[in-house]
C-alpha cells in the first residue's frame, strides 16, 4: 500500500484537468477581447485618433491648395507686370509721334508766316504751297488765324504778283475756306469784294479767271451760310 501511495501520489492524476483548465480560460478572455485587444486602443481611443489622422488631411490638402495658389500669384504677377508694360509702349507709340507732328506742325506754321512776308515773289508762291500742306485741320487754321496768317496771305492777292503767286493764293484761299476760324477770317477781310474788283479791273491772268470765278462763288456761297446760321 504505502509502495503504491509512494507510485502514484495523490491529486496527480488531476494536474493536467487544471491546466486546461487554465488554458481554456485564457483562451476565452483572448476571444473575448477580440480586436481591442489586439490593438490595444479602446472604442473612444480608436475614434479620437480617426478625427486627428481627418484633421491632418485637411490641413494638408489646405497646405497644397494654398501652394498652388501662391504658384499661380507667382506666374499671374509677372503677367500683370508684362502688360501694363505693354500698355505704357503703346501709349508712347501713340503719344510720341503725335508730339513730333504737331511740333513739327508748329514749326512750319512758323515758316509760312515769315514765307509770307518775304518780299521775294517765288518764296511767296512756294510758301502759300506750303500753307495748303500744313492747314489740314481745324486746330490749325486756328492757329494759323491766331498768328495773322490769313491778313499776311492777303497781301499777296494784287495787280503786281505775278501769275504763278496768284495761282498758288486762290488755290491756298480754297482751302483755307474748309476751316471754320479762316473762312470766318477771309470772309471778314472781304475776300469775295476783292475777287469782285480784281474781275472788273481784267488784272487776272486769263489761265486763272475760272479759278478765281469759282472762289468767288465759294466765298459768297459760304458767307451767305454764315448768315443763315446766324439768324436761325
Amino acid at each position: 500500500m504505502v509502495l503504491l501511495r509512494a507510485l502514484f501520489p495523490v491529486g496527480t492524476p488531476s494536474a493536467p484537468a487544471s491546466e486546461a483548465a487554465s488554458t481554456s480560460g485564457r483562451a476565452a478572455a483572448a476571444a473575448s477581447s477580440g480586436p481591442i485587444s489586439r490593438s490595444g486602443l479602446s472604442p473612444a481611443m480608436a475614434a479620437a485618433r480617426a478625427a486627428q489622422e481627418a484633421r491632418t488631411a485637411q490641413r494638408r490638402a489646405a497646405r497644397q491648395g494654398t501652394a498652388a495658389e501662391d504658384a499661380f500669384t507667382g506666374i499671374s504677377k509677372p503677367g500683370e507686370q508684362f502688360s501694363a508694360t505693354l500698355l505704357k509702349g503703346a501709349v508712347l507709340l501713340i503719344t510720341i509721334p503725335l508730339g513730333v507732328h504737331m511740333l513739327s506742325k508748329s514749326m512750319m506754321m512758323s515758316l509760312c508766316i515769315k514765307g509770307l512776308e518775304s518780299d521775294r515773289p517765288e518764296t511767296v508762291a512756294l510758301t502759300l504751297r506750303r500753307v495748303r500742306e500744313v492747314v489740314v485741320a481745324d486746330y490749325l487754321a486756328e492757329r494759323f488765324e491766331a498768328e495773322e496768317g490769313v491778313a499776311i496771305m492777303l497781301g499777296a492777292f494784287s495787280e503786281l504778283a505775278p501769275a504763278n503767286v496768284i495761282k498758288e493764293f486762290i488755290a491756298a484761299a480754297s482751302q483755307l475756306l474748309k476751316f471754320k476760324a479762316t473762312r470766318e477770317a477771309l470772309l471778314m477781310s472781304s475776300l469775295p469784294e476783292r475777287l469782285e474788283r480784281a474781275q472788273a479791273a481784267g488784272w487776272l491772268p486769263p489761265e486763272l479767271r475760272e479759278a478765281a470765278r469759282q472762289l468767288y462763288l465759294d466765298a459768297h456761297a459760304a458767307r451767305r451760310m454764315a448768315m443763315e446760321g446766324a439768324a436761325a
